[in-house]
């Protein structure tokens, strides 16, 4: 009886702790013994493959219309209208078009209207149509796919690539854009602007018990190269050009590639850790909150379920989309014609299992034999050879982006590449692909190799970050783009108005100590940065002096940017501890939300709160034009209103004369060391 009174109040216990964590709306955490392995290793196994030949969709792999759980035909309410929530457009097939050894899923503005035959009411109409492709194989056990595509940028464009469950549980994705407001103007700052995502959701289930997600839970993060500064120094991501997207979903993670690089792993467990991260105001280390990663040999203990993790159910069924959606209702366009207003442009779709088995799939044949390899430098420092290690005539050369350009080779087993000198990327994926037969639906074989471009111009940013309550002041000063395997060296002369402070430091974005503020607000910053690349050592350096105490000019490019366009100087300014307060909390927000696999990594820590820092500085950004705007049509009385107002002028991102606003020059950093007060201090 006793027994039975303890298994009892066990039970009641336990009862007690899940209804606490089905009331907090996640699930409880994990324990796990010592020697526990979380990652499946089994080889990925191709069961599905298109490569879009021929001039028609492939009907057996794909439905060009919503299916969900009501069989393979469109006679239900969403097939074709409201698919999703937000898309304003009917899915027509006419908008599935293949050619030219890619589908492309067509946008367009023109009337239509659509109601599934057995649906009550009358015919439903848009301004709008879309293409839509979902494929007819499901997906349970977890996928990899790759793809190779481009989406398009007008004002309310919409694109996604993503898995959805039928039982609207799981949702994974892995390339989602919009341009709710098309492309804005230069220079960008405070605008709306076009971005590409990956996310993870949990949607509350709609007919299932599981009390523990009462609502729906998002994890949302943008592709590199898509912050404010980015865009300013024209080196942002460019989604509207041809990328290879690669996610795997895995029993324990779900993992986002761009063009062969890993971009980030979403851990389903973590453990909540405190790490020591410097602050530049008190010249100590403070505690902030990241995500511990578990990698696969997790280490013993309680782990917590990532929040907003894809919860895997025995019907989740997750089959794989793409389309193309417009936000909008009203017409973009005054006219009654049918206007093109953009495609989704796919070139290949491959979808991969461990255990294909167990969703009921076949391994396709993918013969390997005798497997084509790319012979060639993994970095490339100028015009290259690359050549197939076996002779295999009329195949075709490619590159997961349009970083490299290709110039015929002495014979059809090799290329000359080099670096296109109109993009910004730093790496590309070059690939020979050869169909050794003559079916095209069947897998080529396919040579790949990932390389590093070392050459791509740097742009240099500096800001100066002062906080007017405090009375204090610093820089952060950060390059773009990163190359791979680079290293960065920092040298920093700064002061109220001369180099009164010396500063070193490594990586990609550096954050100097504060200083005081001067009384006519003026400063004097030097750099020098030597950067160190797999193509060899090169020192950029230069000088920002501002004698005057005036900030940049928003509407006067040369206030902030130099004349070749390649160095940024900018600044931000806090009035108040409510903007200061703002802005700290936003950092740690985003930090927090970080998964972290070395804890102990200290340079790795500090370069993500610096990049992290500099990302949440765009609100605050000051101009001097967009300050007196503020102060002529806005209540004084509203702390945070000069980092929300912000003018719109209409420049090009081309060079542009210096203003005396402003001295920005770049001379040769041996000019200041020729100096005796720019000596190292003591």
């Amino acid at each position: 009886m006793k027994k039975l009174h303890v298994t009892y109040l066990l039970s009641l216990l336990l009862s007690l702790v899940l209804s606490s964590y089905s009331q907090s709306g996640w699930l409880p955490p994990v324990y796990f013994p010592p020697g526990r392995f979380l990652c499946d290793t089994t080889p990925w196994k191709l069961v599905l493959f298109d490569h879009f030949n021929g001039d028609s969709i492939n009907r057996d792999l794909w439905y060009t219309f919503n299916t969900n759980n009501w069989g393979d035909n469109d006679n239900w309410a969403e097939s074709r209208i409201e698919v999703y929530g937000g898309n304003k457009t009917i899915v027509k097939d006419e908008n599935v078009q293949v050619s030219d050894g890619a589908i492309k899923l067509k946008i367009k503005q023109e009337p239509a209207s659509w109601k599934c035959n057995d649906c009550p009411g009358t015919l439903q109409t848009r301004n709008y149509t879309s293409g839509y492709i979902g494929t007819k194989m499901r997906f349970n056990k977890g996928a990899k796919v790759e793809t190779r595509l481009r989406m398009p940028i007008f004002e309310g464009a919409w694109n996604t690539c993503w898995f959805w469950a039928l039982n609207e549980v799981n949702e994974i994705d892995f390339a989602e854009s919009w341009s709710n407001n098309g492309m804005p103007s230069w220079p960008y700052i405070g605008k709306h602007k076009p971005h590409n995502n990956y996310n993870l959701h949990s949607w509350r289930p709609r007919w299932d018990t599981n009390g523990y997600i009462p609502e729906n839970i998002d994890i949302s993060n943008r592709y590199p190269r898509q912050d404010w500064s980015d865009w300013l120094g024209n080196t942002r991501f460019r989604y509207e050009d041809w990328h290879k997207y690669t996610c795997e979903w895995d029993t324990a993670s779900v993992t986002i590639y761009l063009d062969d690089v890993l971009i980030n792993k979403f851990w389903k467990y973590y453990r909540e850790v405190q790490v020591q991260v410097y602050d530049p105001y008190t010249g100590d280390k403070v505690s902030r909150k990241v995500r511990e990663a578990p990698t696969c040999a997790v280490p013993e203990g309680d782990w917590q379920i990532t929040k907003g993790y894809p919860w895997n159910s025995e019907n989740s069924v997750s089959k794989l989309i793409f389309s193309v959606a417009v936000t909008k209702t009203n017409k973009l366009h005054n006219t009654t014609e049918p206007v093109d207003l953009g495609q989704m442009e796919i070139d290949y779709v491959s979808v991969y299992q461990r255990h294909p088995a167990e969703d009921g799939h076949a391994e396709m044949s993918n013969d390997t034999t005798g497997a084509l390899i790319i012979d060639g430098p993994d970095n490339l420092c100028g015009a290259t050879l690359y050549r197939i290690s076996q002779a295999y005539p009329g195949g075709k050369w490619s590159s997961s982006n349009n970083a490299v350009v290709f110039v015929d080779g002495p014979d059809s087993s090799s290329k000359r590449v080099d670096r296109n000198p109109y993009s910004s990327l730093t790496t590309t994926t070059l690939y020979y692909t050869y169909h050794p037969g003559s079916d095209l639906t069947a897998p080529p074989l396919t040579a790949a190799k990932l390389i590093t471009l070392s050459q791509v111009p740097e742009r240099i940013f500096t800001t100066r970050v002062s906080n007017l309550l405090r009375g204090q002041q610093n820089f952060n000063l950060w390059l773009n783009p990163n190359t791979n395997g680079a290293s960065y060296t920092w040298k920093i002369w700064y002061g109220r108005s001369g180099p009164d402070h010396y500063f070193e430091s490594k990586g990609q974005y550096i954050s100097t100590p504060a200083i005081a503020l001067g009384e006519q607000d003026t400063y004097f910053l030097i750099w020098e940065v030597l950067i160190t690349t797999p193509c060899g050592v090169k020192i950029i350096s230069g000088i920002k002096e501002n004698n005057s105490g005036e900030g940049p000019y928003l509407s006067d490019a040369a206030s902030f940017m130099s004349g070749d366009s390649l160095t940024f100087n900018l600044e931000a300014r806090f009035d108040n501890e409510i903007q200061w307060n703002a802005y700290q909390q936003s950092i740690e927000d985003n930090l927090s939300t970080n998964f972290v696999t070395d804890i102990e990594d200290t340079f790795a820590i500090t370069q993500l709160f610096n990049k992290i820092s500099v990302q949440q500085l765009e609100p605050w950004l000051f101009f001097e034009d967009k300050a007196a705007a503020a102060s002529r049509f806005a209540p004084a009385t509203n702390p945070l209103l000069h980092a929300k107002i912000y003018a719109a002028p209409a420049l090009p991102p081309a060079p542009v004369q210096l203003s005396g606003k402003l001295k920005l020059q770049l001379p040769a950093l041996t000019t200041f060391l020729a100096l005796p007060h720019l000596s190292r201090p003591k």
